[in-house]
């Protein structure tokens, strides 16, 4: 009852996280320019930072560090660093940063630019975070503390599960693994505390000072759990020695140690979920299960050496029967908490198969296959050769249980360098939303000749591959199709190369042809000629500038996982628990107490999924109903045919994530794009394609003019006022919002 309450205790202090906190978003955003110095540099994490390990510094143009205030962490939103930088100069800055999360206690850095003033000329500075704990040595820290716990906890969980039925007292060569296993967790725990100090700090742990150790002791959340590990350990210590003299203490100490392993799944990749309880609930059953069946073996076949060695053959066919029943259970518990972690941390095949992450989890796999046939083997052959009291049974049972242990040990090894590495879901993320496509500054213009209207747009309108797109109207404003031939010669200003051409074909209302002729930054004259039956060729002179493609700004991140997948998957899960329970206590005639207690686990963590599930089902109603974002405020004037306009409009959302605005799109245009106005060095206005908005949680983002806008590019038809233009917009989580933007002669102030 103890250990259950304790549990309790440690579990009622979760929070739902996203492991490894990472940058979600900016303000100012990454790469933006800004007409003034921001009150505030903001930036949130997809997860609750550490107060006192987590820092901002602002940079100038030549790298050095600019005095601003002490940063901070929201109280009301402890995601949030803030910090006030004062009076900026017009320029270019760089904002650094370095965070340890404060629920799994990883470090990651990164950096971003903005910009104060006119624009500059050249290209927006890269941005990026890293997740810099990434290592052999750390991964390394963590498959011998997971391979401790196992040998500890199977070992003596092999003792009060399995040996009893032996009716023999405990062989000394048992109870020395149970003292190694116990050891092996001091030894751990050290190497734990040394790591994370080295995450937390970012020093070497030889230059790490003792204030700063008690920091982490005494203000941190690993600080509060590792002092719990350590009692807790102390703690079996007293109860194994007790048990050298009253067997029963043996109980008390694999109880004890079982919240050991608790107290490993609170601090880990568990707590990523959004049902944080059932999620540690699920990962401690799956600690338990495997620490019990691998942990297990060792004690297994030093039992059989020991049974072998004392003449008692007898007891080889009660012995392996139980292992063999315990291990099934501990299998099925395994493959179904193992494919809902691998939901909740990869959760797509992209993921698994273009992260460390997820190709790490294929390794994983590789081994569990041979292991699980390995053990199927030795569960049904093993078990046969004892029953049929084989006259050397030792040596086929010691080779076998040999090659599951060291398959077992390769599956540790992995799995510490999957919990040093960034969950496949976080790190996909965040390699989506960097590497996002230049945003497009597509060329437009428009000339007159003969009373033939030439429109000319070039995508995206930098040095390289584009796309050309030329629409002829008559005097009606109706499209002229007849061209017999179009011809476009490209010469370049100043320099070389030298002219080239293409032959935009015929594309519907429109003639089209895409090319990397303009190949230089610079000045070029596109001239284009159009050769119609019966009419002398219409020749057009368009001045172009192009340059080289700036750097994206990244789009914010969004890892937040729908309300629909959440409930399917804790439904399927529960449900599989439940049965993996039902069978244990359906088919087992005599309660053994190894399965009987992992079949009881099985029970609870699938009511406890079930219960998580319920609580979704009220959110997947609402956004069957509701859209994610509220549109209103939604304007814009009069265009003709071909023309470009704007779109103004305030979006809102009333959640608890940040929600991205990614893109939009009109059947009645050719393009949507999210674009900022600006002013560039000369003084002149203009636009900036924007990659992405973040609309912050209970907020609002407003577009208006001289700010942000949407940009209707390519007309297909005249707006006037009365009518409306239908958008339908994309967001970062995938979900889409159509509405209706009434067209009005006047701006609505």
């Amino acid at each position: 009852m103890a250990a259950v309450l304790a549990a309790v205790a440690l579990v009622a202090g979760t929070t739902a996280v996203a492991a490894h906190a990472v940058l979600r978003a900016s303000e100012p955003a990454a790469n933006a320019v800004l007409d003034h110095a921001p009150e505030t540099i903001s930036l949130w994490f997809t997860e609750r930072i550490q107060a006192g390990f987590s820092e901002l510094h602002l940079l100038d143009v030549n790298g050095q560090a600019i005095p601003i205030g002490e940063a901070q962490i929201d109280a009301r939103d402890p995601t949030r660093l803030f910090a006030a930088p004062g009076v900026l100069a017009d320029g270019q800055y760089t904002v650094a940063w370095r965070i340890a999360s404060a629920e799994d206690g990883h470090a990651t850095a990164g950096s971003f630019s903005f910009h104060i003033g006119t624009a500059r000329a050249l290209p927006a500075e890269a941005s990026g975070q890293s997740d810099p704990e990434t290592n052999p040595i750390h991964a390394l820290i963590r498959a011998i503390n997971l391979l401790s716990l196992a040998v500890a906890f199977g070992s003596v969980g092999f003792a009060v599960c399995v040996w009893p039925g032996t009716g023999q007292p405990l062989p000394r060569v048992m109870t020395w693994l149970i003292w190694a296993g116990w050891a092996a967790i001091g030894v751990s725990t050290a190497l734990i505390l040394a790591l994370q100090a080295v995450l937390f700090t970012g020093q070497a742990l030889s230059t790490l000072d003792s204030a700063s150790l008690l920091t982490i002791l005494s203000e941190t959340r690993f600080g509060a759990l590792w002092l719990s590990r350590v009692a807790l350990w102390l703690l079996t210590g007293i109860l194994l020695w007790v048990a050298g003299h009253r067997p029963l203490a043996l109980w008390g100490a694999c109880g004890v140690l079982w919240i050991v392993l608790l107290t490993q799944s609170i601090y880990s990749h568990a707590g990523a979920a959004p049902d944080a309880v059932a999620a540690i609930a699920a990962d401690w059953l799956h600690l338990t299960s495997a620490s019990l069946w691998t942990g297990g073996l060792t004690a297994f076949a030093l039992a059989i050496g020991a049974q072998i060695r004392a003449g008692q053959r007898h007891l080889l066919s009660p012995t392996g029967a139980a292992f063999s029943n315990l291990a099934r259970v501990c299998m099925a518990a395994l493959l179904v908490t193992g494919a809902y972690a691998a939901w909740l941390q990869v959760g797509s095949f992209d993921a698994l198969l273009s992260t460390a992450y997820g190709w790490t989890l294929l390794v994983k796999l590789g081994l569990m296959i041979p292991l699980l046939l390995v053990a199927g083997r030795n569960l049904v052959m093993t078990a046969r050769g004892i029953r049929q009291a084989s006259p050397h049974p030792s040596t086929s049972v010691r080779r076998w249980l040999g090659a599951e242990i060291a398959l077992a040990l390769g599956i540790f090894a992995a799995v510490g360098w999957m919990t040093s590495s960034q969950p496949a879901r976080i790190d996909s993320a965040v390699r989506n939303a960097l590497l996002v496509a230049p945003p497009a500054d597509p060329f437009f213009a428009m000339q007159t000749q003969n009373d033939l209207m030439a429109h000319l747009s070039i995508v995206p309108g930098y040095t390289g591959t584009n796309t050309f797109t030329l629409e002829l109207f008559d005097s009606d404003g109706t499209p002229v199709i007849d061209a017999s031939r179009v011809r476009m010669r490209f010469t370049p200003q100043v320099g070389t190369p030298g002219a080239s051409e293409l032959r935009p074909v015929p594309d519907g209302t429109r003639y089209m042809a895409e090319g990397a002729n303009l190949s230089l930054d610079g000045d070029w004259q596109i001239r284009v000629t159009v050769a119609r039956p019966g009419e002398f060729d219409t020749i057009y002179d368009f001045d172009v500038t192009v340059g080289a493609p700036p750097q994206p700004a990244p789009a914010p991140i969004s890892i937040d996982q729908s309300a629909a997948s959440l409930l399917a998957a804790s439904l399927i899960t529960g449900v599989a628990l439940l049965a993996i329970g039902g069978a244990v206590f359906a088919g087992t005639k005599r309660r053994q107490p190894g399965p009987a207690w992992i079949g009881t686990l099985c029970c609870g963590v699938g009511i406890a999924l079930l219960v998580a599930g319920t609580g979704h089902v009220p959110a997947v109603v609402r956004q069957s109903t509701e859209p994610p974002v509220q549109v209103s405020n939604a304007w814009m004037l009069p265009a003709r045919s071909g023309q470009t306009a704007a779109v103004y409009l305030t979006l809102a959302q009333s959640g608890t994530q940040i929600i991205s605005l990614t893109g939009a799109a009109s059947e009645r245009a050719s393009a949507v794009e999210i674009h900022r106005s600006m002013t560039d060095a000369q003084g002149l206005a203009g636009m900036r394609p924007v990659t992405a908005v973040a609309i912050p949680p209970s907020g609002d983002v407003q577009f208006a003019s001289g700010s942000l806008h949407l940009m209707v590019i390519g007309l297909a038809d005249d707006i006037r006022a009365g009518d409306s233009l239908p958008l339908t917009l994309s967001f970062g989580d995938g979900s889409t919002l159509r509405i209706d933007v009434p067209v009005l002669n006047a701006p609505p102030f």
